[in-house]
């Protein structure tokens, strides 16, 4: 029973995630995500130059809000990219090497633009479990996240990259575990979600730090 019930609520988890990328694509493609990458270069320009750095085995340089996870795993994601022959520049040598640096920009910039879409589809399957684990109800869980998904902040965070969201899914995993933890005070996994705890809480921290 407990095998079952584990699975459904991976696969409504997985649901979720899904649901709210469909919804994040219609975000991006609303904001155009081809459009240049000069109109929006607040941090999209700096996270893309700082991920570049890390695949090229160079320390990040923006310091001013660390976002070491953010630009991390904007790193990998702009390998996996490359793997796959969706773009052919993935670190600082290889963009460097191209003649004109406009396009280098204009083919780069919209991969991160598609990141914060996913990262941002991730922060709401993780509210939404932090709903469910406040309320026990998935259809009010569900449409409370809906809502706060549909908000002009969360908007924003869809079409362009920042620090928040990345340090928001930290911040939210740590409290998840920490009402896990005192509501399962027999578990055999009270060590783990006290440690998993302090570990994405200072993640959060880590990723926003200033």
């Amino acid at each position: 029973m407990n095998i079952k019930k584990t699975f459904l609520n991976c696969f409504l988890i997985l649901a979720s995630f899904i649901f709210y990328l469909i919804l994040s694509k219609i975000y991006l493609d609303y904001f155009d995500i081809n459009r240049h990458w000069s109109s929006q270069f607040d941090q999209e320009l700096t996270f893309a130059y700082n991920a570049l750095l890390f695949n090229s085995g160079i320390q990040h340089e923006f310091i001013d809000h660390s976002a070491y996870f953010t630009i991390l795993f904007l790193s990998i994601f702009i390998k996996f990219a490359e793997l796959f022959n969706y773009l052919e520049l993935y670190n600082l040598r290889t963009f460097i090497e191209q003649n004109d640096l406009d396009t280098s920009f204009q083919q780069i910039i919209p991969l991160v633009r598609i990141y914060s879409g996913i990262s941002i589809a991730l922060w709401a399957a993780v509210v939404n479990i932090l709903f469910y684990y406040i309320s026990n109800s998935k259809i009010f869980s569900f449409l409370l996240t809906l809502i706060v998904f549909t908000m002009p902040g969360t908007i924003e965070h869809s079409w362009q990259l920042r620090t928040e969201a990345m340090s928001s899914i930290f911040m939210i995993l740590s409290l998840i575990m920490l009402i896990s933890y005192f509501r399962n005070e027999g578990s055999k996994l009270q060590i783990l979600k006290l440690f998993l705890f302090f570990i994405f809480l200072f993640s959060a921290i880590l990723n926003k730090s200033q």
